[in-house]
């Protein structure tokens, strides 16, 4: 049985909630005490849940392959039958980042690149299949916490009363499955990209809705009914003759046209049936649009002409390689421009608070791209690749999964000016932290490679008096000797009066939630667990795919 880490993190004030499995728990920061734990309705007594979660219906697809009709039963007379076809579609291909038994992660690191042999993973148990939090973000406030689970593409919104405690607001299922999640400025609004390219708005706190037919069309067809053919319909045709009637090879198959006809129009019909209530009667506005994969979702804003007010900007990244930076709501189809330069996938978009004017882009390059996002000019660039290498030395690769920027005050050794603008980066099977100083002209330089003792698979910057202090949650399957036993999954990350960044364990009291994902291990393998937690490499097009756009 693995052990699972807690994959995502976000502090509240006092309060970090982290993420594990489909629950999320809260801890007081400063006394490590358990506050709170919320868990998805899967695992209410119904463990067993997790593993048949409904997939995603025909025609609302969202990047995971639906379950397929039953395939017609072949007749004995058909000469073309042939055995073994059935076993063919049970299973999916697993994920490129799957190991065996977790022997390439446990050496501390992964080499990027390069494809790994595993067992197959049946879907029906595929991590993607388990209603896991993959988002999990916070108001400016701290008031409320938004958080998304994968497997139902569902957007939940909950109250925080500052304490830890958590209150379910709202459930949306969004019609593709969420990829980044951001929270506008005012605390208003979430702006929701999905991994077929579009953005969508919400409001944070859903409004209260009727169920109207005339105000909704599709309100009626949320439930399940049943019809009454009006009198003068045509009922529907049926095969009066069957296998036992009809001997000859030309009538047998004419019998299977007529049934896999009949069968087609059957699932035409269940697929438009799906397909109208599938659309949300929530209120949702769709935004904006990529040809490709949405992979990041950034907020930016500059004065007005008239220096009265801030124009918000939606700065968005996608596979291909391209970051759009479009204007802000309600003008978000308007494209401003474009940055351009990537040769790879682009994964995490940043634009740091104390350089408003400024992007920092990372992903499948090299390197690290600074942009004056608002003229599309590329700044500067900072390799990524050779830190990395000296701490993973058979890195062939780069794949960043984070990129955080906080204002840090000067050491005692001083570093220069008020500050510095530093930008902390993480990237995927890559045992350590990366601290680069950002300058106001967009130069940026390495500061620190900040070792840690396990895979780090969320970072937060957790403010105070003194200096910041970064939270780290950690796969510790990646440690190596016995410092997994005495590690924790948390860490954290603080300067020194040398101006050096140290490692400390932060210690929870999580005694009390070992219980509640007792059920969520049981079945778990670690190459399962890896594809739900290193899931950026695979962004990598393969060669064959260059010039090909995602299905």
């Amino acid at each position: 049985m693995v052990s699972l880490p807690y994959q995502r993190i976000n502090v509240c004030g006092e309060v970090v909630f982290c993420a594990q499995g489909a629950s999320i728990h809260a801890f007081n920061i400063k006394s490590r005490e358990h506050l709170g734990t919320w868990s998805h309705p899967a695992l209410n007594g119904r463990s067993k849940d997790l593993e048949s979660v409904p997939p995603a219906a025909p025609g609302t697809a969202d990047g995971e392959e639906a379950d397929r009709p039953s395939k017609r039963v072949k007749l004995a007379a058909d000469p073309d039958e042939t055995s073994g076809s059935a076993g063919g579609a049970a299973d999916t291909p697993g994920s490129a980042a799957t190991t065996e038994n977790g022997q390439a992660a446990a050496e501390g690191c992964e080499p990027q690149g390069k494809k790994k042999k595993g067992a197959k993973v049946a879907a029906s148990s595929r991590p993607t299949d388990r209603p896991w939090v993959m988002i999990l973000e916070t108001t400016s406030d701290g008031r409320h916490l938004v958080a998304v689970t994968g497997s139902d593409k569902t957007l939940w919104t909950f109250e925080h009363d500052g304490n830890g405690v958590l209150k379910e607001l709202s459930k949306r299922v969004m019609p593709k499955r969420p990829s980044s999640v951001v929270i506008t400025a005012d605390d208003e609004t979430i702006i929701s990209g999905d991994k077929f390219g579009d953005v969508y708005s919400v409001p944070l706190i859903q409004k209260e809705t009727t169920d109207d037919p005339s105000a909704s069309p599709t309100a009626s067809s949320q439930g399940t009914t049943a019809t009454v053919p009006a009198a003068g319909t045509r009922s529907p045709f049926r095969p009066q003759a069957d296998e036992t009637t009809v001997h000859s090879a030309r009538n047998l198959r004419a019998l299977a046209s007529q049934k896999l006809h009949l069968e087609q129009q059957r699932q035409q019909k269940n697929g438009d049936a799906t397909a109208a209530a599938a659309v949300p009667t929530f209120e949702h506005s769709l935004l904006l649009g990529h040809v490709s994969m949405l992979t990041s979702v950034a907020l930016a804003a500059r004065e007005a002409d008239d220096g009265r007010r801030r124009k918000p900007y939606i700065l968005t990244a996608d596979r291909d390689e391209h970051i759009r930076i479009s204007r802000g709501i309600p003008q978000a189809h308007v494209i401003e421009t474009f940055c351009l330069g990537h040769q790879e996938f682009v994964s995490e978009l940043c634009v740091p608070a104390s350089h408003p004017q400024l992007l920092v882009s990372g992903g499948g390059d090299p390197d690290l791209f600074v942009w004056n996002w608002l003229q599309g000019k590329l700044l500067s660039r900072a390799g990524l690749l050779e830190h990395v290498r000296a701490v993973c030395a058979e890195a062939a690769t780069v794949a960043v999964s984070r990129i955080r920027s906080f204002a840090a005050k000067p050491s005692e050794e001083g570093d220069g000016g008020d500050g510095v603008c530093a930008v902390v980066v993480a990237c995927e099977r890559v045992p350590a932290l990366f601290l680069f100083d950002l300058a106001p002209e967009g130069a940026l330089r390495h500061l620190q490679s900040v070792l840690l003792h396990g895979n780090p698979l969320d970072f937060r910057v957790v403010a105070t008096d003194d200096q910041p202090t970064i939270l780290v949650a950690l796969d510790l399957s990646a440690a190596t000797g016995n410092l997994a036993a005495m590690a924790e999954p948390l860490c954290v990350i603080q300067r020194g009066g040398d101006g050096q960044w140290t490692t400390s364990d932060f210690h929870l009291q999580s005694s009390s939630i070992a219980a509640s994902t007792k059920d969520e291990k049981e079945g778990l393998s670690r190459g399962e667990l890896e594809a739900a937690l290193y899931n950026i490499e695979s962004l990598r097009k393969a060669p064959a795919d260059e010039n090909t756009d995602m299905d």
